[in-house]
């Protein structure tokens, strides 16, 4: 019954969604509408990469309107390039059923972002996040498992832990006191 209702709720969004009216934003965004030089294939592709770029994912971020601020960060944290690689690679090297989930969502989750316009995008990229997240973890997992002894053990994971804590820190800051300065005209914060 809960399913039934539900879709009940949906329907007028859905309605709406289709008409002229809900796909006016689709067609301003969608590289389906767009005319471009090149063909929608190379383009998708060459959008794809700007999203997955280690550039965009660990150091610069999106260069978007709304983010264009000299405060910009990255979508993930430096600390975890290695973690995020070593996660993937053990995902593929260990392949089990239930990383096929994972693995659908990290290379699913890039395509609304790779089918639109202003490319690299993190929010239309979002669906990728937890994957990415989940990778980190699994890496990071994975190389404390390969070491033997217990105290270097406890020293990595304290450095860490500690360049986590530092590196959300410093996002915390730039966020509140830096960013919303400088972009808050385009979020429009009073």
């Amino acid at each position: 019954p809960g399913l039934i209702i539900g879709i009940i709720f949906l329907l007028p969004f859905i309605k709406f969604s289709f008409s002229n009216e809900g796909l006016v934003r689709f067609q301003q965004v969608s590289i389906f509408y767009q005319e471009t030089k090149t063909s929608l294939l190379q383009t998708f592709f060459t959008n794809y990469w700007q999203n997955i770029s280690p550039m965009t994912l660990f150091w610069y971020g999106e260069p978007t309107i709304a983010h264009l601020t000299p405060y910009r960060m990255s979508l993930l944290h430096l600390v975890e390039i290695p973690f995020v690689f070593l996660g993937l690679f053990y995902v593929i090297r260990f392949l089990r059923r239930e990383f096929l989930p994972l693995l659908v969502l990290l290379f699913v989750g890039f395509v609304p972002a790779a089918i639109t316009t202003l490319n690299p995008h993190a929010l239309r990229a979002i669906f990728s996040l937890p994957a990415l997240i989940i990778l980190s973890a699994l890496g990071f997992t994975y190389f404390i498992e390969k070491i033997r002894q217990l105290n270097v053990k406890r020293v990595i994971l304290c450095i860490y832990i500690t360049t986590l804590l530092f590196s959300g820190t410093r996002f915390l800051y730039v966020y509140h006191n830096k960013y919303t300065i400088h972009a808050g005209w385009d979020w429009q914060l009073g």
